[in-house]
């Protein structure tokens, strides 16, 4: 027995609502980014596909774009324009004209996969809807032989797929990449600060994190060099906790000092400073990770200003969790700090203090291994420990990559104060080299003078005849360093310029000594 089906009205808002569900400018941005590089279609691929673009003639460029690469030819809208010659709605807007129109506009788009999530997400909810809107169809035209929960079982899987947003891993052929150059890597300061990724930087409360942090701003607004290092130019957010306006104020004139600019030159530095707030950017109650509203709204702004680099001041202030539980900590590392970097495709900064091991040891760690193994960069300030008998200088600083995925770690650039601002007293980069080589000579002079005078030196660290410690200690040492000479010696070592060797001391016994090679 069957009865007439009940007469529903759609919704009045519901073609409003599909039409807000649209993006055009998120789908050509897609369109245009492929055109140009062929290496973003992979990406873009495994988030989307022909049917989620909301505009059908998106859908058949994207799968014509996807045809070319896989016959080992590069798209651009010269070979792409010849395929639509008879897709009227793509001459409709302009043919070929069109497709060179939104390469162009999307020229300076980094990574496709901002917008490909937009085109995806999207798509997702449109398909929701319409599964939605099915089951109200069937509900509404049920069979009375049939029961309601029969109705909800045929469409409540593919629901609750939809709504969790579908099939979301972004998988990766790496046969598609055969013949294509490796992308370069992005870098605010080549080495030291990583676009897209986070960098820790730790340091004792009073060595001066929050200054280098403006000097980093600074010299990204004005186009300067940053500790001798030339950084990316470019728009910045400064969310600093431990500091109100006026004390960035303070600070700030004595880096405009330094670098020679005014207050009106930093156009590109927002200020947040928070003195007093909460700060937390995720909670953790039960024991469940959730972003703060506080995280949307630093997300917002930095998206506004267009910022490349966020800093922010510091870890602790910014996450309340248990800094010794490994789970909270990478979550946190990933999903807040991770996320800013990722969405905003820009350097985050993380100013951290490190715990009384880590300081102690020199390695800067703070209280979880779990920042060690997330963080991709990590750079440690700390005041260099003093010969035995000598003071501490206390305006010396040392800036020391202590992890790097992409660098060489332990590299260190040796700071001076100098009238509010931290002042590099060697050059890094190609003069740098040139110091380290310098550095090298002066340990070969100083080694073969104290081993003709028969004061033998050690390699180790924990003798009291260690070479780099002894060494700076000499009058003549050229103004380097113990860390100096640390470096030295194991350049020397690699290029087999010294050795070990023997020498008897006064007890007789047999001691291990540094030779040079003859």
């Amino acid at each position: 027995m069957t009865v007439a089906p009940l007469r529903r009205d759609p919704s009045p808002n519901l073609p409003e609502l599909l039409a807000s569900l649209v993006n055009v400018d998120a789908e050509q941005a897609v369109l245009g980014v492929c055109l140009c590089d062929s290496r973003q279609f992979e990406r873009a691929a495994a988030l989307v596909r022909e049917e989620h673009f909301a505009n059908a003639m998106h859908g058949r460029i994207f799968s014509a774009i996807g045809t070319l690469i896989a016959r080992g030819e590069r798209p651009n809208p010269i070979v792409l324009g010849p395929l639509f010659d008879q897709d009227q709605a793509l001459e409709n807007v302009g043919g070929a004209k069109y497709l060179a129109q939104i390469a162009a506009a999307a020229a300076l788009v980094t990574d496709v996969r901002d917008y490909a999530r937009i085109v995806a997400d999207l798509a997702c909810r449109r398909m929701f809807i319409a599964e939605c809107e099915e089951a109200i169809e069937a509900a509404a035209t049920i069979d009375l032989d049939s029961t309601s929960a029969e109705i909800a079982a045929k469409h409540a899987a593919r629901i609750t797929e939809l709504a969790q947003g579908g099939d979301r891993l972004e998988l990766v052929n790496p046969s598609a990449l055969q013949g294509l150059p490796a992308p370069e890597r992005e870098w605010l300061a080549r080495d030291w600060v990583p676009m897209r990724r986070v960098t820790a930087l730790s340091g004792a409360g009073g060595e001066g994190k929050t200054r280098l942090a403006q000097m980093l701003a600074t010299a990204c607004a004005i186009r300067g060099q940053w500790l001798g290092l030339p950084v990316r130019a470019c728009n910045s957010l400064l969310v600093f906790c431990e500091d109100d306006q006026d004390e960035m104020h303070r600070r700030q004139a004595e880096v405009n000092d330094y670098f020679g600019c005014d207050f009106g030159d930093l156009s590109a530095i927002q200020w947040l400073p928070r003195l007093g707030d909460d700060n937390a950017l995720m909670t953790f109650a039960d024991g469940r990770p959730a972003r703060t509203s506080f995280f949307d709204e630093i997300t917002k702004v930095a998206k506004r200003h267009n910022a490349r680099l966020v800093i922010v001041d510091t870890l602790a202030d910014v996450f309340v969790g248990n800094e010794n539980d490994r789970a909270q900590a990478r979550v946190f590392a990933q999903q807040v700090l991770g996320a800013l970097a990722r969405d905003l495709n820009a350097a985050v900064v993380a100013l951290a203090h490190p715990s009384r091991a880590g300081i102690s040891t020199g390695s800067g760690e703070s209280g979880s291994t779990a920042w060690v193994g997330t963080f991709r960069s990590e750079l440690y300030l700390s005041t260099p420990k003093a010969n035995e008998g000598e003071p501490t200088d206390p305006d010396v600083r040392l800036l020391t990559r202590r992890k790097s995925n992409a660098a060489r770690r332990d590299e260190t650039i040796e700071l001076r104060w100098r009238n509010g601002a931290f002042v590099p007293t060697r050059a890094p980069g190609i003069l740098g080299s040139i110091e380290r080589r310098s550095c090298e000579r002066v340990f070969l002079v100083l080694l073969a003078r104290l081993t003709a005078e028969g004061r033998y030196v050690s390699e180790s660290s924990r003798a009291s005849n260690y070479a780099p410690k002894i060494f700076s200690r000499q009058p003549d040492r050229e103004g380097y360093a113990a860390p100096d000479f640390d470096r030295a010696m194991q350049a020397l070592f690699r290029k087999r310029q010294i050795r070990l060797g023997k020498y008897r001391d006064p007890n007789r016994h047999d001691r291990d000594c540094i030779m040079p090679v003859n």
